[in-house]
């Protein structure tokens, strides 16, 4: 499940900086009481800055902070035909969308519409008129559409995570491929270096720097050369003579002659070749020691 430590509460200034223009608006609408709304917009602002610093771990405390803030501007203002009470609340319910997800996002919408059920009947019975229905739908659709924000930028967000994990973790995947094919070719702890940086250093460029395969693919192809031709070979030293001739496309018998032995005793070494090699034909034994460089081209010529 997506944890609440994903979240930096430095993603959360974005949301924050909301509340200061949200308190300005207040101010606008009704002068009279700007006191409160100003010193709240400085605070939220202050607080906004430092979250930084003072809470660098966990969102939570930020978002009871910006629901404190809310509350007191909801109280401030709850008799005030003028200012939506409700104007506040808007940035901690996104904020409890994006840290906590749909469940609790639910939870701080529903506290919401009962704010918003205080407000309607403290405005009917402190001797205001009872609020128009489009400004209870207005209100309504603008919690609603809060709760909808947050829950896309949290979709969002963990979308972005996931595909950092998932990218990090196929980078030490591939690495880790990669440096452990070097070590099982090499029989090396501890591999060299290519073009003055480490292997891992190289491997690490070439999943972001396409042209860095070509030096891999050479570097590893190179060891694979040389563990090939410095391995022992598993022949006697009339066997490749058998080899090298069935290798000049020369039958047993003309091998038997030149070898000066029996042609019984030359399909004898064919058999004990093609049996080493794991081949069914000559032709497949012969590749396999040209592969393996224990036979070339011109060795036997």
């Amino acid at each position: 499940m997506w944890s609440v430590a994903l979240i930096n509460p430095s993603r959360l200034r974005t949301v924050r900086i909301a509340i200061a223009p949200l308190c300005l608006m207040a101010v606008v609408v009704s002068p009279l009481t700007y006191c409160f709304a100003v010193a709240l917009g400085l605070l939220a602002t202050v607080d906004c800055l430092l979250c930084r610093r003072l809470f660098a771990i966990k969102p939570t405390p930020v978002v009871i902070r910006d629901l404190v803030y809310a509350l007191g501007f909801f109280v401030c203002y709850v008799t005030n035909p003028n200012v939506p009470a409700l104007l506040v609340y808007v940035v901690p319910l996104v904020e409890v969308c994006i840290c906590f997800g749909a469940a609790k996002g639910q939870k701080a919408l529903l506290f919401g519409g009962l704010l918003l059920i205080v407000r309607v009947v403290t405005l009917a019975t402190s001797g205001h008129a009872f609020p128009h229905p489009v400004w209870i739908i207005f209100m309504s659709l603008l919690l609603l559409a809060s709760f909808g924000l947050g829950i896309l930028v949290r979709a969002m967000v963990q979308g972005k995570e996931e595909l950092v994990l998932a990218t990090s973790n196929f980078h030490l995947t591939m690495t880790n491929l990669v440096v452990t094919t070097y070590r099982k070719i090499s029989n090396c702890e501890n591999p060299e270096l290519i073009g003055g940086d480490s292997f891992v250093e190289k491997v690490n460029q070439a999943l972001v720097r396409p042209d860095a395969c070509e030096e891999i693919a050479s570097f590893l192809a190179s060891k694979v050369n040389n563990t090939r031709s410095s391995q022992a070979s598993p022949f006697t030293k009339r066997e490749l003579e058998v080899m090298g001739l069935m290798h000049q496309g020369k039958s047993y018998a003309t091998i038997a002659k030149e070898l000066q032995v029996s042609e019984g005793t030359a399909r004898a070494h064919g058999a004990s070749i093609l049996r080493k090699t794991g081949s069914h034909t000559r032709d497949q034994a012969i590749r396999w020691a040209l592969d393996y460089k224990i036979l070339t081209n011109d060795k036997y010529s």
